[in-house]
């Protein structure tokens, strides 16, 4: 691919095609080719509306279990002659999944040898199973119909890759689904960096793919074609049949009832009700654990290493540098709560979660959540290290982006 270039020894018109040729890197082709004062003719991305995409995320290390669990539950699903794909990135990781341990099925990969190939796809369509685990090697010439649904465990390297291989399914208008199983490590925050080139549009492309809470064709549309991208509703389909985040703002029938007709904007504002009401419930939970009294685990410690790390008071914590009790208290001294402010001035929770912040003041106890919420705020609010760890737990460059329900 390096010395394509050379063809422009030759002394005739040259024609280049492309299925997909995303507006950011055209410049980088023109360099690569020594190509100038090209003519360009375009349509817009041949937009993928009859296969549902998913994405699943998952803890460090639990890529393979989930792909696994997937995959068996649309194994079930599949009727005679449908077929499932269940991608990875490395070669070690397929052959292990394909294992009799695992799915015991054919495997495809780019070791195998042009008679191996044939022979691994000739079992895969054989199989009562329907399943194949293959790399990216599993591409080019490869035209198997009935392909229902595809699994990619771990991202793939970038979205163009992705639209390839989740395109292996839904040939022949047939309908297909897609998942991607993406553990938190594989999130990356800005600062993190990515390749070169076209590698890093591709790679930055996918990781605003999977982090968005919005629809995803959006992203992928405004990344093959440019422009401001184009969603399901603009394509004419209906929501239930866009990606998961168009489904996810689909209302639910009431009982003996018709689902609501919300508009988009009013399905976006539910949305974030009920985001912000699982956020709720989980910081009461989190409330619950940390804290400065007996059997609490230490705030700053839980947040950088865990549980395990954390068992002891924040008030006798030597572990840290940067977030120590004494720093904490003069944070949270600064406060300054404006006087009808329904908060409890030793914690700084509202009432609903800290009971002794709204009893009189003959009645109040010790507050056992007392500096919780100012270390947690120091914690986030921190630059460098402790900063870019925080924003890479929530998948987000901004935690304004941030959606408590993925």
């Amino acid at each position: 691919m390096s010395q394509l270039f050379q063809l422009r020894r030759l002394a005739v018109p040259i024609i280049f095609m492309s299925a997909m040729l995303p507006p950011s890197i055209i410049s980088e082709l023109e360099e690569a080719m020594l190509l100038s004062n090209v003519k360009y003719i375009r349509s817009s991305s041949s937009f993928q509306k009859n296969i549902q995409v998913s994405v699943i995320r998952c803890g460090n290390g639990l890529g393979i279990a989930k792909g696994i669990q997937i995959a068996r539950e649309q194994q079930m699903k599949l009727k005679v002659g449908e077929k499932l794909v269940v991608y990875c990135r490395l070669v070690g990781q397929a052959i292990s999944l394909a294992g009799r341990a695992m799915m015991n099925c054919p495997c495809y990969h780019s070791q195998l040898s042009d008679s191996e190939r044939v022979v691994a796809l000739e079992r895969w369509e054989k199989s009562e199973r329907g399943c194949i685990i293959a790399t990216t090697a599993f591409g080019t010439g490869v035209d198997v119909p009935g392909i229902v649904a595809t699994i990619h465990v771990n991202l793939p390297y970038g979205l163009v890759d992705f639209i390839q291989e989740s395109g292996r399914g839904g040939r022949h208008n047939k309908r297909s689904e897609a998942t991607i199983i993406v553990e938190d490590r594989e999130i990356l925050s800005t600062s993190q960096g990515l390749s070169q080139g076209f590698n890093a549009a591709n790679e930055a492309a996918l990781q605003r793919y999977v982090k968005t809470d919005r629809c995803r064709t959006m992203i992928s549309t405004r990344f093959l074609d440019g422009g401001e991208g184009r969603t399901y509703a603009e394509e004419g389909l209906g929501a239930s049949e866009g990606c998961d985040n168009c489904r996810n703002l689909v209302p639910t029938a009431k009982p003996g009832g018709s689902a609501l007709g919300l508009s988009l904007g009013a399905r976006m504002v539910e949305a974030k009700i009920q985001s912000d009401q699982v956020g709720l419930e989980r910081l009461e939970k989190l409330i619950g654990m940390l804290g400065n009294g007996e059997g609490k685990l230490c705030p700053v410690c839980f947040v950088q290493m865990g549980a395990s790390q954390a068992d002891h008071t924040f008030q006798n914590c030597k572990q840290d540098a940067e977030v120590n009790f004494d720093s904490t208290v003069s944070f949270s001294s600064s406060i300054k709560w404006p006087s009808n402010f329904s908060i409890c001035w030793r914690c700084e929770l509202w009432e609903g979660m800290c009971q002794e912040g709204w009893k009189p003041k003959g009645e109040k106890r010790p507050c056992e959540h007392r500096w919780v919420v100012a270390s947690l705020a120091i914690v986030a609010s921190q630059g460098g290290t402790l900063g870019e760890r925080t924003l890479a737990l929530t998948g987000q460059s901004s935690f304004l982006d941030f959606n408590y329900i993925q």
